[in-house]
């Protein structure tokens, strides 16, 4: 029998308690669209993907045409793409880093490499 009285209760949610919720869903909701936003408007994720392709690059020609000289400074694309080699052995650590230019030589990425050369 109490079953039947709870369900013909006609209790719902208040409006306060409807704009309370509405309240908390918005202030999750707004911080989180204004990061979105920041992050698709900003140009930092491009600007990282062009400094590790230029730095992909000339570790490829690097490795392709075996060219361990010591060290080379490029220009591209408004960065400088130094290339360092230490040789130890038979082995060459290479290490290619990407700065600004005119930053003064603030590397902004840096990979490395080694490889085994027996000639």
């Amino acid at each position: 029998m109490t079953i039947l009285i709870h369900i013909k209760r006609d209790d719902g949610y208040t409006l306060l308690e409807t704009v309370v919720a509405m309240a908390l869903f918005v202030s999750v909701l707004l911080p989180l669209g204004v990061a979105v936003g920041n992050l698709m408007l900003d140009r930092t994720s491009d600007e990282f993907s062009l400094r590790l392709r230029l730095a992909e690059a000339e570790m490829s020609r690097t490795m392709v045409e075996r060219d361990f000289t010591w060290a080379s400074i490029k220009t591209s694309e408004g960065y400088l793409v130094n290339r360092q080699v230490e040789r130890i052995g038979f082995l060459r650590n290479v290490r290619i880093s990407v700065s600004k230019s005119g930053s003064g030589e603030k590397s902004i990425l840096v990979i490395s490499k080694t490889f085994l050369d027996y000639e």
